[in-house]
């Protein structure tokens, strides 16, 4: 039997039905890939943009670790800096701290106008104060003696 005969057969109301059936299933495939087709549409404008912010990541990242580096050699060149600078003020801390052991300062005051510790202004005055100015006259006298 043929499907016109068949459907000759079901009688018009049947027939009518299964042709609106068959057309509804049709729309509601076409819509079901209309609406597919938008969802792919909008998943790969997200996936572009994603994209996009990834590449815009990278390059942050690889601007961070550039700043990164030239921080850190500007650090490492101000911490050469200051250890030269404080040499220099240690030691011109030392010299003042030996005039004034000279002049008769007492060693607690090299310690607070120096800020040396007390071991080394003991030792400043020891080496440098009038002591050992005296000392080193006795000794040149007993040796002229």
């Amino acid at each position: 039997m043929t499907e016109a005969g068949f459907l000759a057969e079901l009688g018009p109301g049947l027939a009518v039905a299964l042709a609106l059936a068959g057309a509804a299933i049709a729309a509601g495939a076409a819509a079901a890939a209309v609406w597919a087709h938008r969802r792919l549409v909008r998943v790969e404008r997200e996936l572009a943009a994603l994209r996009t912010l990834i590449a815009e990541t990278s390059n942050v990242a690889g601007n961070v670790r550039v700043a990164e580096r030239s921080t850190r050699e500007q650090l490492a060149r101000l911490m050469d800096r200051l250890g030269r600078i404080e040499l220099l003020s240690d030691s011109r801390g030392y010299e003042q701290a030996i005039r004034f052991a000279a002049r008769g300062e007492r060693a607690e005051r090299l310690v607070s106008y120096f800020g040396l510790t007390e071991g080394e202004a003991a030792l400043v005055s020891l080496l440098h104060g009038e002591r050992s100015r005296d000392a080193c006259d006795e000794r040149s006298a007993s040796s002229v003696s």
